[in-house]
């Protein structure tokens, strides 16, 4: 898992152009999925607009609280990568907001222990995410509001809301 996140990360820095090193967002993201409840995560957005009109990259890694049954205990995750097409708002809020709407890679992960016994059971499924989402520009700070929509693997819907830090200018 660690191994995996490292991989993640490092993989992001060297596809992002140098140019676009300004563009990068930092932010905390929480929500809730239809089938697993509660969740919190980090996310890296790498907005790629300046280089190819109008493109952002999201990664985000996301851990859940699935509701435990008498017998068992659930331990689930998630990794999304997401390319999202930004749609720049046009009037007055203009200068702050920002639509945008994308598919992407979701990698999920589930563990199941049985309380009884200690014995765990673990599944990895792969999906497609369907994203679609608002950004307002604060500054340095960009709240969102997301919903996402997984095919195959984990099959469910996910309300996020969250921050983004700018590590540069730009929106």
């Amino acid at each position: 898992m660690k191994r995996l996140l490292l991989t993640v990360g490092l993989a992001s820095l060297v596809l992002v152009p140098s140019t676009a090193q300004g563009q990068i967002y930092v932010g905390a993201e929480g929500g809730w999925g239809d089938d697993l409840d509660w969740y919190l995560g980090g996310r890296l957005t790498a907005d790629l607009t300046p280089q190819f009109r109008p493109v952002a990259i999201i990664g985000s890694f996301n851990y859940f609280w699935p509701e435990e049954t008498l017998l068992r205990e659930f331990d689930y995750w998630e990794v999304n990568i997401n390319a999202a097409f930004m749609q720049r708002v046009y009037g007055r809020a203009a200068d702050y907001a920002a639509a945008y709407f994308g598919l992407g890679l979701n990698i999920a992960d589930i563990t199941i222990t049985t309380k009884s016994t200690g014995d765990q059971v673990s599944d990895t499924e792969y999906g497609m995410n369907v994203i679609g989402g608002t950004k307002y520009k604060l500054g340095r700070v960009t709240p969102f509001f997301e919903i996402g929509f997984t095919i195959w693997g984990s099959e469910q819907i996910r309300l996020t809301g969250g921050l983004d830090l700018a590590l540069g200018e730009g929106f």
